[in-house]
């Protein structure tokens, strides 16, 4: 995660097999244990409601801010 005094930015990207779960999980951030953690907790998770079409990769920009 990129930090600043505010908080951080993670980067996502994976995509969807036939069945709409995650595969081919990727995360971007300083941290190599933050990034393995992801993965592992994300790899598998099914995506309900959504018409995500499988094989496409989906990047998402992740914005977290600390509360002061």
């Amino acid at each position: 995660m990129r930090a600043s005094p505010r908080g951080g930015i993670v980067v996502v990207q994976f995509q969807l097999d036939n069945t709409n779960r995650l595969t081919a999980v990727k995360v971007h951030t300083d941290n190599a244990q933050l990034n393995a953690e992801l993965i592992r907790r994300l790899t598998g998770l099914k995506v309900k409601g959504a018409d995500l079409r499988d094989q496409k990769t989906y990047t998402f920009r992740l914005r977290f801010q600390r509360d002061v």
